[in-house]
């Protein structure tokens, strides 16, 4: 579906660039985005060190990929649970055993043939919980180069040779950025390290500033604004939201909070996929979010028979789609491939 080269240059030049193939992928650029995926510590489903939210989430976006041809997925953050991983000696957070079972063999070749492409990932708070090195050395000892994670924070690059259409992810790593932002604790939690959190903040200017896509998405664990249980973290991540704002971001992607959410405010959409599989959250916080910027949410008030969800985006030079699904119809309790909600038209960035 895509080549894609690691351009590692100086600190501020962080770049995975992507050249989408005409007649192998459709006319557009073509994506699936999942957080909080992370798997289980104790619970062992399709595989050990899983939750059947996961697994059972797997099997539609498998099935979806027959006909919606995705280049790669955005995994943004809590990628191994509870407690990322580390080299004490347990299994549940032994480097090999957990992302081979979490990961690799979940989404196997074996399981899901159409999910055998690149998956863009950044940490979430579990992942600092453990060496979150340890999940970034993992895209150098896997050789199917599908866990893609070269650094804390990165860009990815796409072009779509039928259409034209350019667009850039901006890979950050909201843990350095907002320090331990669990539930709403804007006011209280700090940054645990001020210059490499302004060393990001450079990085992440430079590159909105100087790029020309037509679309850029800001990627990163911790969500600006969310109804759901753990709310907003605008209070650390408002640096983040300002540089959206200054240099006219199509948006962000987010997870943290275990619902799904479309958020639009100040001609920008945030896109909360937090669904992975892992649980689902209480739908508690609607005062986290400006009033009548909220387009639709699943989330423990109204999900049903569902377990887990995902999104898909589709763009093209002119617009793009922005579709919600769940893994099983929240009504029927069976798999469903039609979209719960579709965002209809993000249009390009004017600069």
């Amino acid at each position: 579906y895509s080549f894609c080269t690691l351009l590692r240059l100086h600190k501020i030049m962080r770049i995975v660039t992507c050249l989408s193939l005409a007649g192998l992928a459709s006319a557009a650029i073509d994506f699936i985005a999942l957080g909080d995926f992370g798997g289980s510590g104790s619970q062992h489903h399709c595989e050990k060190y899983t939750t059947v939210g996961q697994c059972s989430n797997a099997v539609t976006m498998n099935a979806l990929a027959d006909t919606f041809k995705a280049e790669f997925i955005i995994g943004p953050g809590d990628l191994i649970y509870s407690d990322g991983l580390d080299n004490s000696g347990s299994l549940k957070t032994d480097q090999y055993e957990r992302m081979t079972n979490t990961f690799e063999r979940v989404y196997s070749q074996q399981r899901c043939p159409n999910l055998q492409i690149p998956w863009y990932v950044v940490a979430g708070n579990h992942d600092h919980d453990g060496n979150v090195w340890l999940e970034v050395d993992w895209s150098r000892k896997t050789t199917n180069g599908k866990w893609v994670f070269p650094e804390l924070y990165y860009k990815v690059s796409k072009f779509d040779e039928d259409t034209g259409a350019t667009m850039d992810f901006l890979m950050i790593d909201t843990q350095i950025i907002g320090g331990y932002n669990y539930y709403n604790e804007s006011l209280k939690s700090k940054p645990w390290d001020l210059k490499a959190r302004d060393e990001q903040l450079i990085w992440l200017e430079h590159e909105l500033k100087h790029s020309r896509a037509d679309y850029v998405w800001v990627v990163g664990h911790y969500p600006i604004y969310s109804s759901c249980y753990h709310g907003a973290t605008w209070g650390n991540m408002e640096p983040v939201n300002e540089l959206m704002k200054k240099y006219k971001a199509t948006g962000m992607i987010a997870g943290h909070d275990h619902c799904l959410l479309d958020i639009q405010y100040d001609d920008m959409f945030y896109v909360l996929t937090g669904m992975g599989g892992r649980s689902i959250y209480e739908y508690r916080r609607p005062q986290d979010v400006p009033p009548g910027s909220e387009k639709f949410h699943l989330a423990g008030d109204n999900h049903g028979h569902a377990h887990a969800g995902f999104v898909t985006g589709s763009f093209t030079k002119s617009g793009g789609i922005i579709k919600y699904y769940s893994d099983l119809d929240p009504a029927t309790g069976k798999m469903t491939l039609e979209p719960l909600h579709v965002i209809h038209h993000i249009p390009p960035r004017d600069v």
